[in-house]
């Protein structure tokens, strides 16, 4: 199997049938016939029979985690262990939306650049069901990103740490990661909020190319009854943000941006 997405669900959010009809969407799916070179799962340590209702009405593959209570770093390795021996995995977040694009324009990068590591893509929010290309938020994370332009950094482990030491500019869910180039990588328990950020530094460390791709081709959905927005309001972010400051930065400039 080429490339999975799979969608890891937690309780019953009503923007999961949004996200699985983004990926039904997704361009360049194998006809009948044809050998399917991708599939769809969904996976979820709360199952529920509205969970596995939308599996079986679009037909993905359902995996219920035995783990309860593990966290979303758990939740996060066993979607990864789902998809199995793909060699490339998107984990989508159930509240998003992927772009009917999104997955044709990321493999065709892949293909171009076989030394990946991850591929990621800038990304849209949605805000009241309404993508929102441009505000002061995605315009400092595109600023930050402008390095990225430079293909020799995408390959460059120094450089792709610096940029990542003043903040998380890659968007999780835009993320495809490479799994046969890292096929031990698991997120850190330790983290609840900045588990992706530690990932990328982990993964900024090793051989291959960061490859990024300008176009938003997906849009994350910011609402009030998110997780992030969860851990932002009992100040686990804030915590977890200066401890990564201070590891990848000199205590005095950490203390200053934190």
């Amino acid at each position: 199997m080429l490339h999975a997405f799979v969608i890891v669900a937690y309780g019953d959010s009503p923007y999961l049938r949004d996200c699985a009809e983004s990926l039904r969407q997704q361009r360049g799916r194998a006809g009948e016939g044809e050998k399917k070179d991708w599939e769809v799962l969904l996976a979820t340590s709360t199952p529920s029979e509205y969970i596995e209702s939308v599996a079986r009405d679009y037909g993905f593959i359902y995996c219920v985690n035995p783990e309860k209570g593990g966290g979303i770093a758990a939740d996060w390795n066993f979607a990864l262990k789902c998809a199995g021996e793909a060699e490339y995995v998107t984990l989508a977040h159930q509240d998003d939306v992927y772009f009917p694009d999104y997955r044709e324009k990321v493999l065709r990068k892949g293909m171009e650049h076989p030394d990946n590591v991850l591929i990621f893509t800038d990304y849209a929010e949605l805000r009241e069901n309404r993508p929102v290309k441009w505000n002061l938020l995605l315009t400092v994370k595109r600023l930050l990103l402008l390095p990225y332009f430079v293909k020799s950094v995408w390959r460059n482990n120094f450089f792709r740490r610096l940029f990542l030491s003043f903040g998380n500019t890659i968007c999780c869910p835009a993320v495809t990661l490479h799994r046969t180039a890292v096929p031990d990588f698991e997120f850190d328990r330790e983290y609840k909020v900045d588990l992706d950020w530690d990932a990328w530094v982990r993964l900024a460390e090793k051989a291959g190319a960061f490859v990024f791709l300008r176009s938003a081709l997906m849009a994350h959905r910011i609402h009030q009854q998110s997780e992030t927005t969860n851990c932002i309001g009992n100040s686990r972010r804030s915590r977890e943000d200066m401890q990564m400051f201070q590891r990848l930065l000199p205590g005095w400039l950490a203390g200053v941006i934190g």
